[in-house]
């Protein structure tokens, strides 16, 4: 869905070059405010005011005020949401565990962070009866020290940027730079070639720390009893025993596991197991893409409902 996205956005003849490198500045950082936007960008908040209006004219940037302040969220315009909405769907007409691909879009859909593993193996992982390795369906592991997680569960501008963000923090700087000395007197062109740069991301993330993550999964009904797709409920008492061992390893190693059902597979149905500890942002339910998330998480659910 990245890739559509991005594609789509470097397509779209009318915004410009720098306005494009600074969406992904919006994406990656996720600033409270035109005025952090435009620190983190290096750019005048006359630019930044400017370039965020022609994104939200283009349906790249949602703005509100809210209180002094103008707030500003990457979204998705209406158009290209139709082409997320047909991948999504051909896409999931494809997947062998359709409950834990629609937590994972969900989550996608939701949750801001960005540091986490699919089908995660921690070493130590281990189931101590049949010593095999076991795995959770999505680990966020815990942001780094110097992160904001943002106000209000929304989620704030981190204090280092990640590579791609500083990238495109650097090219808004060249592009508007460019820009200002074609039209600007030679001592201001020299003022804006000198702006302020991007702080770089560190050298080395921390990978291994998982105190502080959070793990989700997805139980179907099997887990909780026999159903008519799994009747053998010798086989349901071995699932039901690895899913409290699971629980608990991860428990002792400082991973809160968090389990969601087929209850709980609808846009706003899985803020109920989000914990405000991990920040979400804006989501456009309304939307074409959302709309289309919605129904085949209501198909899930009935034909969930239906197996037990």
């Amino acid at each position: 869905m990245t890739d559509l996205i991005e594609r789509e956005l470097c397509l779209d003849k009318g915004l410009s070059p720098s306005e494009k490198g600074l969406y992904i500045v919006i994406k990656t950082l996720r600033p409270n405010s035109i005025v952090e936007l435009a620190q983190h960008a290096g750019l005048s908040h006359s630019s930044a005011s400017r370039a965020c209006a022609n994104l939200a004219h283009r349906g790249w940037v949602r703005i509100e005020q809210v209180s002094r302040e103008k707030r500003i969220w990457a979204v998705v315009p209406e158009a290209v949401q139709v082409r997320q909405a047909e991948l999504l769907s051909a896409v999931y007409s494809m997947q062998p565990y359709k409950g834990e691909f629609l937590l994972k879009v969900l989550l996608d859909s939701h949750v801001l962070s960005h540091k986490y593993v699919d089908n995660a193996r921690p070493k130590w992982l281990v189931n101590p009866t049949t010593e095999e390795q076991m795995e959770i369906d999505r680990l966020y592991l815990p942001e780094d020290d110097h992160a904001d997680s943002g106000d209000g569960g929304r989620g704030g501008s981190q204090a280092v940027q990640t590579p791609g963000a500083a990238h495109a923090a650097q090219a808004v700087q060249a592009s508007w730079a460019a820009q200002t000395a074609q039209a600007a007197p030679p001592v201001q062109a020299a003022q804006a070639a000198n702006a302020p740069q991007a702080l770089q991301a560190p050298q080395g993330a921390h990978t291994e720390k998982t105190d502080g993550s959070h793990g989700f999964e997805f139980h179907g009904p099997q887990h909780f009893g026999p159903t008519k797709a799994y009747p053998d409920v010798e086989e349901c008492k071995k699932t039901q025993s690895r899913d409290l061992m699971k629980k608990a390893i991860c428990a002792d190693n400082g991973v809160k596991l968090i389990v969601v059902t087929y209850r709980d597979l609808s846009p706003k149905g899985i803020l109920k197991r989000i914990p405000k500890t991990l920040a979400t942002g804006y989501v456009d339910y309304d939307g074409k893409y959302m709309t289309k998330v919605r129904e085949l998480c209501a198909n899930y659910r009935a034909n969930a409902r239906d197996l037990r």
